[in-house]
């Protein structure tokens, strides 16, 4: 009998023990945890569900699922096709899960069903994840992956084009000389050459937003270029619309190139103005800012630090979550047609990228947006402008030039227009030949034009053997990238000294480089920097 009471003791023991631990487990658990009969009526909610959804147990327990829930969000979650008796089965997948306060968050979801000992599902325990801040975190390394595919898309593009227009622009130029006295004519070209120079734009603002556009970056003080730039932006966007500068007079230097700076902040007043077109206010604000690594926990290359962040918010009428997931790709617009390239934003983020920063946007329909440009911070003080070079004299004096290009358009055009400017010209068709014809001894090439990418062999390739074969040989690089993109791209040589003209050049840019080499091939002046563009 003492037997009999001491084992019960001792089983009773072991149970309260059991249940202690049991509710610690649930209590402390950071999944939310909720259990509900077979009526859908909730039986037990843990600590992790009060402060996910803001019910508190005594508000939900003895209550059906959907009366708290209300009957849309109960339905839309699908709970009562997801965990019923005839079911009966484990339940996985992602849902949309409701806050007391009516927001919503996102959760990986197990809906398990409860048996006796008879098999019998008496009840159903629903343990949840909060997923919110992973998919925010996919969302944006999606969207980063995207935007590089389109920037490589897009530089590709502007590379073809500014081959096309090199055509165009060296032809104009020679039909110009040819019709010199026929005032029509030359004012016929003259709108070509406007049209010329209106897509070599474009094309440009292609290469800004695929980070291909040379840049001279340097320490530059916002205050002050924000300051003198203001009259220009109140000017642009007119009277209806107030404008209210907000910037930190201690802000340090950012690292850009200054030019490009002016485009980001013109691009966004004229945005946020045509976003306010029956009036408003403009704000306008830079301060510094730290962004940490778990800020950027998105970006594989984060860059944590210090930077300066310029905010410019407007109350206009803000963009619908399908618009802000697009604003910053190419061409997307949703202005009528006419009034914009949809190049705007696409511009700004890759200035803003290629000057090691980031850009994010806050909007909503109706409440506004707000464009959010952080710049690295740097504590180097202003520095100046470089000085531009002088333009020289450009005629030939027939010597020969080699012009190495793949595309026999770009390469018949570029030699026509050589030719007329007083040199010899020998033409191939990539780097193999090219070599060939500078083996011939009776070739006497004084300076290779030369194409950057191309087949069979590159141009950096066909330039380093140039140097070896040939030192007395200088190269010109013409490309539709940057010099300084081929460099980082591995396809020119670092520390190398080459001279290089930007396709889509007109004559006087090309002419102008050859005579710079033509003139050291000869012994006179200076070879440019390494790595540098001219």
């Amino acid at each position: 009998m003492d037997d009999d009471i001491r084992s019960e003791q001792t089983r009773a023991t072991t149970l309260t023990l059991d249940d202690a631990m049991f509710t610690a487990v649930m209590e402390q658990a950071v999944e939310t945890i909720l259990v509900t009969d077979t009526e859908q009526v909730v039986r037990y909610v843990n600590l992790a569900f009060t402060h996910a959804t803001g019910y508190r147990g005594d508000e939900v327990i003895g209550q059906p699922l959907v009366s708290f829930l209300g009957e849309a969000r109960y339905s839309s979650l699908g709970l009562a096709d997801k965990a019923t008796p005839t079911v009966g089965e484990v339940w996985r997948g992602r849902i949309v899960s409701a806050r007391k306060s009516g927001t919503t968050f996102e959760e990986d979801v197990t809906i398990t069903p409860i048996r006796d000992v008879s098999g019998q599902t008496i009840a159903y325990v629903r343990v949840g994840r909060d997923v919110t801040r992973e998919m925010s975190l996919q969302s944006k390394l999606f969207h980063l992956q995207k935007m590089e595919a389109l920037g490589r898309l897009a530089g590709g593009v502007a590379h073809e084009l500014n081959n096309r227009l090199t055509v165009v622009n060296t032809t104009i130029s020679l039909l110009m000389a040819r019709f010199s006295e026929d005032a029509e004519a030359v004012s016929d070209c003259r709108d070509i050459v406007d049209a010329v120079h209106r897509s070599k734009e474009l094309t440009q603002q292609l290469l800004t937003f695929s980070r291909h556009e040379a840049t001279r970056t340097r320490a530059v003080n916002l205050k002050e270029l924000i300051g003198d730039a203001e009259k220009m932006y109140r000017r642009t966007i007119g009277e209806h619309i107030l404008i209210i500068l907000a910037i930190d007079p201690d802000i340090p230097c950012v690292i850009i190139d200054p030019g490009q700076f002016e485009q980001v902040l013109l691009n966004l007043v004229i945005n946020a103005r045509d976003a306010m077109s029956s009036g408003g206010m403009l704000e306008i604000c830079a301060k510094e800012a730290m962004l940490t690594a778990e800020e950027l926990m998105w970006d594989p290359s984060a860059r944590p630090g210090r930077y300066v962040v310029i905010s410019v918010k407007d109350t206009g009428c803000g963009m619908t979550p399908d618009v802000k997931e697009r604003a910053f790709e190419p061409f997307f617009t949703t202005k009528e047609s006419g009034r914009g390239t949809g190049l705007g934003l696409a511009t700004v983020y890759g200035i803003v990228e290629q000057a090691g920063g980031y850009v994010f946007i806050d909007s909503e329909p109706g409440k506004g947006t707000t464009v959010r440009a952080y710049l690295q911070a740097t504590d180097d003080l202003p520095s100046q402008i470089p000085t531009s070079l002088v333009p020289e004299s450009a005629r030939g004096n027939n010597e020969i030039i080699l012009v190495v290009e793949d595309d026999p358009v770009v390469r018949r055009s570029t030699a026509r227009m050589l030719k007329q400017s007083g040199y010899r010209v020998l033409q191939a068709g990539d780097g193999k030949e090219g070599l060939w014809i500078l083996n011939d001894s009776g070739k006497d090439v004084r300076v290779v034009l030369s194409d950057v990418i191309m087949p069979t062999m590159s141009g950096g390739e066909f330039a380093k053997r140039v140097r070896q074969l040939h030192p007395h040989v200088r190269i010109v690089f013409m490309s539709g990238f940057t010099g300084d993109n081929m460099v980082e791209q591995g396809v020119l040589e670092k520390d190398q000294t080459y001279y290089f003209v930007q396709k889509p050049f007109n004559g006087e840019d090309l002419l102008r480089v050859i005579q710079r080499a033509v003139r050291r091939a000869a012994g006179q002046g200076s070879d440019p920097v390494p790595s540098g563009t001219l």
